[in-house]
């Protein structure tokens, strides 16, 4: 008993002998106190454009899978083109009114309302997190990846489905994400953790985001970040997508 007060006033821990500082309820700060925290440790107001161009290197280690994805967000519009070795390439959109797919495997397709959610939170780009995200309640001190956060719970508005935000406790900074998100194969639990930010294009970025989806690890390596790009393609989804939508 006396071992267990000890820990108690000495700060609570995890297994992995993290620090969550004893901070009462009344004192949590608020989600909008730690957006904006974040917001200024990332790059303040030139870090929430929606308009920006993305490459990163992907790769599934377990599984030997390497390639590249590309992401193109401009007014609220998306197009993605992914490319994995031996799979082949695949594209994918949000035109502000429907969502899209065409790969190798099943082809072109219109995609459900049950999966556009997340390609439309791609579309809403580095806009502050109080505009992308709703019902925001801050849960409390979490470790996550291995670093004291605060916890919040909050709804992203382009899908219904409660998330977990982890923001870290020294900065603000948002580190993570976990949660389920809609798919093909119905809704799966899903954790992103963001790594080694680095200064590109004159805001913070994390150089590293790994991502678990089920039993599968996803390693995407930044490589290019550009806002507000002079180039952007063709949003017009591809011929065989404008076919189903005239049927």
């Amino acid at each position: 008993m006396t071992l267990l007060l000890m820990l108690a006033c000495a700060g609570r821990r995890n297994p992995n002998d993290v620090r969550l500082p004893d901070i009462a309820p009344e004192d949590y700060p608020s989600f909008e106190q730690l957006v904006a925290a974040h917001e200024a440790a990332v790059g303040g107001e030139e870090a929430s454009s929606n308009n920006f161009y993305m490459k990163q290197w992907i790769a599934a280690p377990a599984q030997g899978l390497t390639g590249e994805i590309e992401l193109w967000a401009h007014d609220g519009q998306v197009y993605t083109r992914s490319f994995i070795e031996g799979m082949g390439e695949s594209t994918s959109g949000w035109t502000g009114e429907y969502g899209w797919e065409n790969d190798p495997n099943q082809g072109p397709r219109i995609l459900t309302d049950d999966e556009i959610g997340p390609i439309k939170l791609m579309g809403m780009g580095n806009l502050p997190m109080t505009e992308t995200y709703t019902n925001a309640s801050v849960d409390g001190l979490k470790v996550f990846d291995d670093q004291a956060c605060w916890q919040v719970s909050a709804t992203p508005i382009a899908y219904d489905e409660p998330t977990k935000l982890f923001f870290l406790v020294e900065t603000g900074v948002n580190i993570g994400t976990s949660g389920k998100v809609p798919t093909p194969m119905g809704k799966i639990r899903q954790q992103s953790v963001m790594r080694d930010w680095q200064i590109v294009d004159g805001i913070a970025m994390p150089r590293v985001t790994e991502t678990t989806m089920l039993t599968l690890l996803m390693v995407a390596t930044l490589e290019t970040f550009e806002q507000d790009p002079q180039e952007v393609p063709d949003f017009t989804p591809p011929p065989g997508v404008q076919a189903l939508l005239e049927e």
